[in-house]
């Protein structure tokens, strides 16, 4: 769909969801469980293609669906998840970088975004495609996550005990900032939240009580831990990651200004910190 005619759609909606939230609350409660878990597609930038013209095509099996991967350099890997109505390209500005100090960078597309197969989806599917991912190649030597990406990553190291690095980029880290960012989205007052969350317990399975806030669970070796956020980002308060950050004694955070949610993934200051980190906790040039 032309971007144009996207953002007239997302205009619609966020038009039509205060009227039904103010006149006909069920009527708006039916339309935020239609609407939140199924992502916005976007069209990819030029540079986007670019890193798809020369990524390996390669793709996985997950709920009967095909997730596109995408491997950019040779050896052990570094994985990217991307954040919720993103995509693996999106941390295209870091191939590059990680490629000429030795590195190997693997991202995939969730399902139903980018060039997968779907039209909704959940956080559970994005750790499934995490699992499909390290059946296939094996466990990656370091994870980079954006956003709801982040939060995955973290999440995923947290359970299984890993001590693998782990760099967070503009990530929540509580279940505050998803539903907010949801319903300002749809320029919506959020008087909904509770319902709305019962539901998504209902549908997808995930205990939001149990496993969040983030700063509750420490992993077990906070060092391996790299906070990015920016003071500006509305998406998704850098609070967050000073909450982790206090959580995790040992873990490093950067605090940027002016970036916003999307923007610090293509900051060159970002990208050096990021490759520091790596090379520092997992060497690029020996074993990435």
């Amino acid at each position: 769909m032309p971007i144009f005619k996207k953002r007239t759609q997302i205009r619609f909606i966020q038009w039509l969801f205060p009227v039904l939230e103010k006149y006909c609350p069920p009527a708006a409660h039916w339309f935020a469980c239609c609407l939140f878990l199924r992502p916005f597609r976007f069209p990819f930038t030029s540079l986007e293609k670019t890193a798809v013209r020369h990524s390996d095509e390669i793709y996985v099996s997950v709920a009967g669906r095909k997730i596109r991967v995408y491997s950019w350099g040779k050896g052990p890997y570094a994985l990217f998840i991307h954040g919720w109505s993103g995509r693996g390209t999106n941390l295209c500005n870091f191939i590059e970088p990680i490629i000429n100090a030795g590195g190997r960078l693997l991202a995939f597309d969730a399902p139903a975004h980018g060039k997968s197969e779907g039209a909704r989806t959940n956080f559970l599917e994005f750790l499934e495609v995490m699992r499909a991912i390290e059946n296939e190649f094996g466990k990656p030597s370091a994870y980079i996550g954006h956003s709801l990406g982040g939060m995955a990553a973290y999440h995923w190291v947290e359970k299984h005990a890993f001590e693998t690095p782990v760099i967070m980029i503009g990530s929540p880290s509580e279940e505050t900032d998803i539903f907010q960012t949801f319903f300002r989205r749809l320029h919506g007052k959020g008087t909904g939240k509770q319902k709305l969350k019962e539901w998504v317990i209902k549908k997808t399975g995930f205990q939001f009580d149990r496993e969040l806030p983030l700063y509750e669970r420490p992993l077990r070796n906070p060092s391996k831990l790299l906070l990015i956020h920016d003071e500006d980002d509305i998406d998704c308060s850098v609070e967050d990651s000073k909450k982790l950050h206090k959580a995790n004694q040992g873990s490093e955070i950067m605090i940027t200004q002016g970036l916003g949610h999307l923007a610090i993934l293509s900051d060159s200051q970002v990208i050096e910190k990021s490759l520091s980190f790596l090379e520092k906790n997992y060497p690029l040039t020996e074993r990435i």
